[in-house]
């Protein structure tokens, strides 16, 4: 699956809501125009004495075009957070260039109901079924785990927010034989609308940010969201 990213509509020289001046970033010499499962870019190259255009065709499965909504990208991967429930190991990955739009796609504004991404919508989801499993005697507990890696290190992004110089604690990768997992990294319960949006915006405050020619705030690292899914039926002693 192909998400294109939307281009900036507001005019250049601009002014956003900080005050300051917002400069259109797509470069001149790249159109990208899809239709429901292509994906085709031109890019002009200049030669001596003319210009020459080539075209690359791409195909996917499915191809979002700039104006999806976070609604229609979480409805096609929706089928997934379903079989988290039914117990399999699920993993939604997120690929692209820096300021390609994958923060926004999985997190988005997770406090405005018309921007939250992928992951809020889907413990939303989770949440809601809960209710009707609950009625056939099952409960379930939600934990959650947000690492990033950067500069080739693994930090959390679940404790409290450093001050000043203060080194990041650093986490290590161990195998199990069962399961790769990340020792010793901060759990955090969700058991409210609420919890998921105080694990997000903590998260966002300890991510590693810089500036790029698409975002004036671009994530610098690669980071793994965990939601850890645990149902027990009590009366047939099933998990």
């Amino acid at each position: 699956v192909a998400r294109v990213r939307p281009v900036l509509s507001v005019a250049e020289g601009a002014i956003n809501e900080h005050g300051e001046e917002v400069r259109l970033r797509l470069p001149d010499f790249m159109r990208c125009s899809v239709d429901g499962q292509s994906l085709a870019v031109e890019v002009e190259q200049e030669q001596s004495q003319s210009t020459q255009v080539k075209k690359h065709n791409f195909s996917f499965d499915r191809v979002f075009q700039p104006d999806t909504s976070q609604e229609q990208v979480f409805d096609e991967v929706s089928s997934f957070v379903q079989s988290a429930l039914d117990g399999y190991n699920v993993c939604l990955f997120s690929y692209g260039q820096t300021g390609s739009g994958k923060t926004f796609t999985m997190s988005g504004d997770f406090a405005d109901q018309k921007h939250r991404g992928i992951i809020p919508r889907a413990i939303d989801q989770i949440m809601s079924y809960q209710v009707e499993l609950r009625a056939r005697g099952w409960e379930y507990t939600l934990e959650a785990t947000y690492v990033e890696i950067y500069n080739e290190s693994i930090q959390d992004l679940l404790v409290a927010p450093r001050k000043g110089t203060e080194s990041p604690k650093k986490l290590e990768i161990r195998d199990s034989k069962k399961e790769i997992i990340v020792a010793n990294a901060q759990r955090l319960p969700i058991a409210s609308r609420d919890d998921i949006h105080r694990v997000l915006n903590l998260a966002d405050k300890n991510r590693s940010v810089a500036a790029t020619d698409s975002n004036d705030h671009s994530s610098r690292s690669h980071s793994v969201f965990t939601l850890f899914i645990v149902g027990v039926h009590r009366e047939y002693g099933a998990k």
